[in-house]
């Protein structure tokens, strides 16, 4: 069983999405400071923005894709679940993977 090879598409949405990581981390921040002040609720949605930032950031990272390609090759050979990456984009990317309908 060999490793997935990134491609250049893997390549590029990596970096849309690291310049729209950026973007999307800093409206965060600002929407979670202003709702310290305004109650539950909208802390509560500026909780689900800083989650949807850091997915966000995961995706501009090509070990993200990486493991996304590598649990598809995996699960295409038969081996078992096993996301043993370096790092928390690629294990997510895996478990993504894996999980995808086939």
């Amino acid at each position: 069983m060999g490793a997935y090879e990134l491609t250049a598409t893997d390549i590029k949405k990596a970096t849309q999405n690291a310049t729209y990581a950026a973007r999307r981390r800093e409206r965060a921040e600002s929407t979670a400071a202003a709702a310290q002040a305004a109650g539950p609720k909208a802390r509560r949605s500026a909780g689900f923005k800083r989650g949807r930032a850091t997915m966000d950031e995961y995706k501009g990272d090509v070990d993200y894709y990486r493991g996304l390609g590598q649990a598809r090759l995996d699960r295409a050979a038969g081996v078992n679940y096993a996301a043993k990456g370096s790092s928390k984009s690629f294990n997510t990317g895996y478990y993504r993977g894996w999980n995808q309908p086939k």
